[in-house]
């Protein structure tokens, strides 16, 4: 889990780096919430994919963060 919460670290500091609406962010924004759900954080991963739905409406990424908030 080590992994998984270093991962969760740089993704959370890159964050900050993109602004909304870019696809990078989104890249961002869904890999976080994975690690979250990963790391038994389902409030905080459900947030990031909502915020995703609402930045990235109708992408493939958004389709994504459906689904993770299906396991949700």
């Amino acid at each position: 889990m080590k992994h998984i919460r270093d991962a969760e670290e740089i993704y959370r500091e890159l964050r900050s780096g993109f602004s909304r609406g870019q696809e990078d962010r989104a890249f961002v924004l869904l890999h976080r919430s994975y690690c979250l759900l990963l790391l038994g954080e389902p409030e905080a991963s459900a947030s990031e994919a909502h915020l995703l739905l609402e930045e990235q409406p109708g992408t493939h990424y958004a389709r994504s963060a459906a689904v993770l908030l299906d396991f949700l």
